[in-house]
């Protein structure tokens, strides 16, 4: 079983993150240590999923982290996820298949912050679209954290739902 490494989570908290984000109108929606496959190799990455969107991901080993690739899509080319087990995930675009995996809070919840990221774009997408047919402006920032504040709160909901079905470890006596 593959585990987090203590250097991978102290980074996850004491590194600045949004510092790391290419412009200041980009905010990460959630962070976490997921492990990516390239090749036969996993190799243990902080990935940002952020407004832009896109997955960002670094190496936390390295001191600053370093910036190893993203996975971005847009509205007209999204990507999709594909549940592979408990722990494993894929993320999909045209291009390629991103094989990824979640030891600590596993693939739904990563699932299910794709699937919120992707609704969230298309709702601003939406919004952006009403506001300039209505005042020509488009700005829907105050909208856009309201949104991921409800999306946030329905995601801890849906793992909090997830714990109380999981069947508790049982210890047999011998």
């Amino acid at each position: 079983t593959t585990t987090t490494s203590s250097s991978s989570r102290d980074a996850l908290e004491a590194v600045d993150w949004s510092s790391q984000l290419a412009t200041d109108d980009e905010t990460i929606l959630w962070k976490g240590i997921l492990w990516k496959r390239k090749g036969l190799l996993w190799r243990e990455r902080v990935f940002l999923l952020t407004s832009k969107p896109r997955f960002a991901y670094f190496d936390a080993h390295a001191t600053p982290p370093e910036y190893k690739g993203e996975i971005k899509w847009t509205y007209d080319k999204p990507v999709h996820s594909r549940r592979r087990s408990q722990n494993h995930f894929d993320v999909v675009t045209d291009d390629r298949d991103y094989h990824l995996a979640s030891f600590d809070v596993g693939a739904d919840v990563w699932i299910r912050r794709v699937d919120a990221a992707l609704n969230l774009q298309a709702t601003r997408r939406i919004q952006s679209s009403r506001a300039f047919a209505v005042d020509g402006q488009g700005d829907t920032v105050g909208e856009d954290l309201d949104l991921l504040a409800d999306l946030d709160d329905d995601l801890v909901d849906d793992d909090d739902d997830d714990r109380e079905q999981r069947p508790e470890a049982r210890s047999v006596d011998t």
